[in-house]
């Protein structure tokens, strides 16, 4: 066993006098206004400050998908069919129903005339269980199988912004877009939610943007929020950040 040795220890009392000393301060004289505040109150003022850095909210935290997200854009492929022939225009054979357009295009917002709805055998977005992939808000809405359009796009660094919107000739009609991007990723909106633009008119319309867009084929789909209605709408896309509804 280890011993301590003799000259470690002292009597209790001598050790109780020793420790009321090392713990009492000397008396500060006091001030008659000539004197500075003693350095030690400064100190103790300092580090009564809280850290600035440490009050700092936390960055926010980007929507992050998980292995259901990924399963579930996986499925939604065999259920949109991006890679069949595009509804509109429908004026023209099924096989060159593709706009290719290349940036700095004029007029700008480009205006494209479709119907929006699922046809007659709608497909019900909300059964696919898929988000948008930027936000992470569920798709929703009823869709044909097909896309609507197809946005042949020849991209450029001089917009930073491709925005695409839809606009319902009936007002009252509440339309949903979903976009499957040149690198296969999903987009989609239901209320565009953008409190400096809304209207009574347009808090209804749906808006996808994509910043520093991507070059590639953008396969879109123009839905409506029930499935009995099939309408008339506008697709609009546009480069300029001050074209929106």
């Amino acid at each position: 066993m280890k011993t301590v040795p003799s000259s470690r220890w002292m009597p209790l009392g001598a050790g109780l006098v020793f420790a009321l000393a090392a713990c009492s301060s000397p008396q500060t004289p006091p001030n008659n206004n000539n004197n500075p505040p003693p350095p030690a109150a400064d100190a103790a003022v300092a580090l009564a400050q809280p850290d600035a850095a440490a009050t700092e909210p936390p960055p926010p935290q980007h929507w992050q998908p998980t292995a259901d997200d990924q399963a579930a854009w996986e499925h939604a492929g065999t259920v949109l069919l991006f890679n069949n022939p595009a509804n509109f225009p429908n004026n023209v054979p099924a096989a060159r129903r593709e706009q290719t357009v290349a940036t700095g295009f004029t007029p700008d917002p480009h205006d494209y005339p479709m119907t929006a709805g699922g046809g007659a055998h709608p497909v019900n977005v909300a059964d696919l269980h898929m988000k948008d992939g930027e936000t992470g808000a569920d798709c929703v809405g009823y869709a044909t199988a097909n896309p609507d359009f197809k946005f042949n796009f020849q991209a450029g660094s001089t917009f930073p912004t491709l925005r695409f919107w839809v606009t319902p000739t009936d007002r009252s009609i509440d339309t949903m877009l979903i976009i499957n991007t040149p690198g296969a990723a999903w987009r989609c909106n239901d209320d565009h939610g953008n409190a400096e633009w809304r209207s009574e008119q347009n808090w209804h319309d749906p808006v996808v943007d994509f910043h520093n867009p991507e070059a590639g084929r953008y396969d879109i789909w123009i839905g409506t929020y029930t499935a009995e209605r099939n309408r008339p709408c506008t697709l609009h896309v546009t480069e300029v950040e001050s074209n929106h509804p």
